[in-house]
């Protein structure tokens, strides 16, 4: 996918696959439908015969994006990235790990990823926003310099660019390029993403603090004892 974005991807095909979309963008949407309801509820009630007082209190505010993110017990902050990965398994697929409802309290145990592989890429540019303290201009510029590294396949030729049409001020435009480059984020990896899915389904089969414990390798032997 390189330079470009996309809400959802699809690997396989129903009811067994795999599913990878922009979580916050579907936190937006589903707040958006919140907004467009309490607003319509809001201008009904200017058809009602009310009081002042119950006119004021009956009225419904939407959350902010923040706070409706919290909901979900996730803190939101500006130029966050959150990506969901699912694993949809149906019909004949299903695992006998999962042949009933009661397996599920062991959910945490099984590897559903077993067949996503990830290959290994380089650490991304954060794009969302600026750093802190750094105008939009030189932002952009220092986002043209990383461009010129990826495309000539060497920051060395990039820099032999600059310094060569930078008419003796190429020094100085570098470090001005250096001060202003964008933040990075290192690539997921297969091991954050089966980490998050024990982590996760943990907290919903068994949410109190001593069973977090079995996370540990040794939850087979942990259990066998007990």
């Amino acid at each position: 996918m390189g330079s470009a974005m996309a809400q959802t991807i699809y690997a396989g095909k129903r009811p067994h696959l795999f599913r990878v979309y922009d979580k916050l963008a579907e936190w937006r949407i589903q707040l958006r439908r919140i907004e467009r309801d309490y607003k319509r509820f809001n201008e009904s009630m200017k058809e009602m015969e009310l009081s002042g007082e119950a006119r004021y209190y009956g009225q419904r505010s939407a959350p902010t994006f923040r706070e409706y993110c919290r909901r979900f017990g996730y803190d939101f902050r500006p130029g966050n990235i959150l990506t969901r990965v699912e694993r949809q398994i149906g019909g004949s697929r299903i695992p006998p790990e999962f042949s009933t409802f009661a397996h599920l309290q062991h959910a945490h145990e099984v590897d559903p990823f077993t067949a996503l592989k990830m290959i290994p890429g380089e650490r991304s540019l954060v794009l969302e926003t600026p750093p802190a303290e750094v105008s939009i201009r030189n932002w952009l510029a220092a986002i043209g310099f990383e461009t010129l590294k990826e495309h000539f396949g060497s920051a060395q030729l990039a820099r032999q660019l600059i310094l060569k049409h930078a008419n003796n001020n190429g020094k100085r435009v570098l470090e001005s390029l250096a001060r202003c480059t964008p933040d990075t984020r290192p690539p997921v990896t297969l091991e954050q993403i089966q980490k998050s899915y024990r982590v996760s389904t943990l907290a919903q089969t068994a949410p109190n603090a001593e069973n977090r414990l079995y996370l540990t390798p040794t939850y087979e032997r942990k259990r066998e004892i007990a």
